[in-house]
């Protein structure tokens, strides 16, 4: 016993390590020794009979002192509570029915409740969300195989919902199977990346689509729809409106527009704002009729909605182009070009109208 001890003394780095082992060896050199003594020398009258055997009780007091003192076996215990308690992920521990058995604080803090115990996991979710989480963890606990990044969402105790990323493994724990679930909360990155995707497809003054996903979707409606009414919007003015009220105003006006063509457009169609005081938008499937009571709406809308600024009222003037696919063209550039062309027309000819290209006259009209 005593060669094992000193060999792992040898091989141990940690001071706290060494001092078990060092208060061990001497402990068993003592038992040793009392040992031999009294095994071989009997002080009958002085000593009880058998003296020798009193010695492994000596170590057996000497191990619970150590172990004891110097926290030997609890270390492990205490490092992963330590790691429970303070880890900043939602730690659920969870039984074969559902139900959570016990949750580390940063669980109370994610769900804003300090009661998380005795309640079913999936009644912390969503409700659109629960048959999914039901289906694919039900899949992995009769496999007992473990899982990683599923996302999904939770509901706190006070009815706001954050995305989250979930990963699971499954242990036994008094014969019964239980699931370890540890849940990161992922809601500000995942909002994040949300903002980022949306503007990366979104003018950000205005919220309509940028020129990117105008030319993106342009192109889509092209292919599906027998007919496409493309119309290009530049504004009239909007130059003075900037000088004269400042370039606040002027991002309140574009603001004010963006919200009404977004309130034009069908369901089917798409406005976008394409450069400073540009504007396109895309029709599918209109007919010539169509395409005329589209824009007169359009013209009627703006008149009837001009922009406010306390009592004074900044009208709303625009030169509209617009070109019809596939009778002026099957691509986007072309068309766009000749609904270019229709409204230069009508800039050179007073403003504030439209036209719509008409290849046989070759011109607008």
């Amino acid at each position: 016993m005593i060669l094992l001890l000193m060999y792992a003394l040898k091989r141990s780095e940690r001071f706290e390590h060494q001092r078990v082992l060092r208060m061990l060896i001497w402990t068993a050199v003592a038992v040793l020794v009392w040992d031999i003594v009294f095994g071989y020398v009997q002080l009958r009258g002085i000593m009880p009979p058998y003296a020798y055997m009193y010695g492994g009780l000596v170590w057996a007091v000497a191990l619970v002192v150590a172990m004891n003192r110097l926290d030997f076996l609890a270390s492990y215990v205490k490092r992963y509570g330590t790691l429970y308690n303070l880890n900043p992920s939602a730690i659920l521990l969870v039984d074969d029915q559902g139900e959570i058995e016990s949750a580390n604080p940063a669980a109370r803090t994610l769900f804003h409740t300090v009661r998380v115990v005795n309640e079913r996991f999936v009644d912390l979710l969503p409700e659109k969300k629960r048959d999914e989480w039901s289906a694919h963890y039900d899949q992995h606990f009769h496999a007992q195989k473990k899982f990683l990044e599923f996302e999904t969402k939770i509901q706190t105790k006070s009815g706001q919902e954050r995305y989250v990323v979930i990963d699971g493994d499954f242990v036994y724990i008094d014969q019964k199977i239980h699931g370890m679930i540890l849940i990161r909360d992922v809601h500000s990155f995942k909002e994040a990346e949300q903002s980022i995707r949306f503007f990366a497809y979104h003018d950000p003054l205005t919220k309509l689509a940028n020129r990117r996903a105008f030319y993106e979707q342009a192109d889509q409606a092209l292919l599906q729809a027998d007919t496409v009414a493309l119309v290009l919007i530049d504004l009239d003015g909007f130059k003075g409106i900037n000088d004269t009220y400042g370039h606040q105003v002027g991002d309140d006006f574009l603001i004010h527009l963006g919200e009404l063509l977004e309130m034009a457009t069908p369901e089917a169609g798409l406005a976008s704002r394409v450069g400073g005081d540009e504007f396109y938008m895309y029709v599918p499937n209109v007919d010539a009729d169509d395409i005329v009571a589209f824009v007169e709406r359009l013209q009627l809308l703006l008149t009837e909605r001009p922009f406010r600024l306390g009592r004074e009222t900044i009208p709303i003037r625009a030169s509209i182009g617009v070109s019809v696919a596939p009778d002026q063209g099957a691509d986007l550039d072309t068309l766009i070009h000749k609904a270019d062309q229709a409204m230069y027309q009508i800039k050179q000819h007073g403003k504030n109208d439209y036209a719509i290209y008409d290849e046989v006259l070759h011109g607008p009209k």
